[in-house]
């Protein structure tokens, strides 16, 4: 961009004000304005977080209390605590159906989503470019790719308590499919172990040794690097199931498994899902341009959008480190703001959505019965996943924030002149000042996200004699989780999961009894 002359501030006292008032609290309650509030849930309840969806909180808050119906409820109503947006409230409707044990139910939603996330994944440039003079919010919702997997994990425990295994290996497909995409030498792929062994284990169940073979294999790859259940008796057999003695003969040896014949006894496996993922907080961060970028801007209109966008990008992206290293930027502070502004800048507001931290257990849980226990094992942190999501899209989430800024500031500059003309000076800098705010008011960060997903997940395995066998999970100090009474016979294996929610109260989930 070339030289220019500082412009002159224009009414720079109706400036300052505006920018004093703005640095006082106006900005949060013009923002607000027209938008309705939202009935908070209990202060003292475990589901509240600082800047969380009111929507949010309540759905948690009644999963948390063992209330999945009162959830659905929630989610049905035409109430503003609601999703706005179909895809993502049958992504919620799906889970809290899933918990209430409602399997087909939980299944039809999930299948709705399904296919319109396919559908809005193949638009997603549309968006994009529609996100460029649209705020994101008001756009269709695309699931984040760790969204996108727990899609088909979830429609595999439904299938499975329907006692539909074919339709569970669909599932297990798509699961397999989605997880060619991520590269096994990644740190993605230690956090998607959990749908590589429950994919694995539906393959089993459904005979599709083959597929299951392939699924171990990708988790043996991983394994050293990311610890976990051990893959080597399952790898074993599943190669010789499919005919291949050398993989069965080679995995046994460097697992140490001897003849690497299976244990003749049952196996309990259960997966256990825990606290809740994070969730996305409004927030805002404040660019300075200065009198020569406005003349560039203004001099050639649209076409310089793009290049200033990114000086402002880059700008917003020095802003958000210094946050994380201090805990405020340079520009944060409003006598910054009214210093700028005095010398004829434009304090551009960008809004701009953070990370809140996932809410988890602490307990490290146990599965017990009478006759022994075993510790559970991570295979899964959704957590780092959704966040590595998240930030992956940063620059361009920033880009696209710049450039709806900077068009939002053409829009109030030519109201500004237009009635300049008409009232003079300082009439056009109020006007512009209002048009602005209104402006800012209309351009919310995006909160969207599926916000009843766990933290992480972990799995534990424990042999079982033939017989009736009590099982529950116990966690540190007195917490115990029961699960109920299985039955057990050699050969066969129980899978069973269940969510441990943050200090909630132990809930007994049906199982799905899954022979080898």
């Amino acid at each position: 961009m070339g030289a220019h002359p500082p412009a002159p501030p224009r009414a720079a006292a109706l400036l300052a004000v505006a920018i004093a008032l703005l640095a006082s609290g106006c900005a949060p309650f013009l923002s607000t304005f027209g938008s309705g509030s939202a009935p908070h849930v209990p202060f003292d309840s475990p589901a509240w977080s600082p800047g969380i969806d009111p929507g949010d909180a309540w759905l948690r808050h009644h999963l948390m209390r063992a209330e999945p119906a009162r959830a659905a409820t929630l989610l049905r109503d035409r109430s503003h605590l609601r999703p706005r947006d179909d895809l993502l409230r049958d992504l919620q409707l799906g889970t809290v159906l899933h918990h209430a044990g409602r399997w087909a139910e939980s299944d039809e939603a999930f299948a709705r989503a399904e296919v319109e996330a396919d559908r809005r994944l193949a638009r997603s440039v549309v968006r994009e470019a529609g996100a460029l003079t649209l705020t994101e919010g008001a756009l269709d919702f695309v699931p984040s790719p760790a969204e996108r997997m727990m899609i088909p994990y979830y429609r595999m425990w439904n299938r499975l308590h329907l006692g539909d295994v074919e339709g569970a290996v669909v599932e297990a497909r798509r699961a397999t499919s989605l997880l060619q995409d991520i590269d096994p030498r990644a740190d993605d792929a230690c956090d998607y172990l959990f749908l590589e062994w429950l994919s694995a284990f539906v393959f089993e169940r459904g005979g599709e040794w083959n597929d299951a073979l392939v699924a171990l294999r990708r988790i043996d790859r991983v394994h050293e690097r990311c610890g976990g259940p051990s893959p080597g008796a399952d790898l074993v057999r599943m190669a010789r199931a499919s005919g291949f003695p050398d993989i069965a003969e080679e995995a046994a040896d460097r697992y140490g498994l001897g003849d690497g014949k299976p244990a003749a006894d049952g196996e309990a496996v259960v997966f256990v899902q825990r606290g809740f993922a994070p969730h996305r907080t409004a927030g805002e961060l404040h660019v300075p341009i200065f009198p020569n970028e406005l003349a560039d801007l203004e001099a050639e209109g649209s076409g310089e959008i793009p290049a200033l966008a990114a000086l402002v990008g880059a700008r917003a992206v020095a802003n958000l480190a210094e946050r994380q290293r201090w805990g405020a930027a340079f520009d944060d502070h409003p006598e910054v703001w009214l210093g700028n502004a005095l010398g004829g800048a434009h304090i551009l507001r960008v809004a701009w959505p953070s990370l809140s931290p996932a809410t988890s257990t602490s307990s490290l849980f146990r599965l017990v019965s009478e006759g022994g226990s075993a510790g559970a094992m991570a295979v899964g942190n959704l957590s780092r996943a959704l966040t590595r999501d998240f930030h992956r899209d940063g620059t361009a989430r920033m880009l696209r924030a710049a450039s709806r800024s900077l068009t939002r500031y053409m829009v109030s500059r030519e109201v500004e002149k237009r009635t300049e003309r008409r009232g003079g000076e300082e009439a056009g800098a109020i006007a512009g000042f209002l048009s602005n705010m209104a402006l800012n008011a209309m351009d919310q960060p995006d909160l969207r996200a599926w916000s009843t997903l766990p933290a992480e997940i972990a799995m534990v395995r424990m042999p079982l004699a033939a017989g009736q066998h009590r099982l529950f999970l116990e966690g540190d100090g007195a917490q115990e989780i029961q699960l109920g009474t299985v039955a057990s016979t050699a050969g066969q294996r129980v899978l069973l999961s269940h969510h441990a929610w943050l200090e909630a109260p132990a809930t007994t989930p049906p199982t799905a009894v899954v022979p080898h």
